[in-house]
């Protein structure tokens, strides 16, 4: 288990200490998760009952 220890070592890390980026793209990020969960839903529901 020593190798996965040096492989984490030597990745940078996966989100930066603090994001730079603004309020209102986190907004539009969410915006598009919950849009395309709507859309998946959709299509499942609509595959459910046909």
């Amino acid at each position: 288990m020593r190798i996965w220890s040096t492989i984490a070592r030597r990745l940078p890390p996966m989100a930066p200490e603090s994001p730079e980026r603004p309020a209102w793209l986190n907004w539009l990020f969410l915006l598009a998760f919950l849009w395309s969960s709507y859309q998946l839903a959709g299509l499942w529901f609509q595959r459910l009952h046909s």
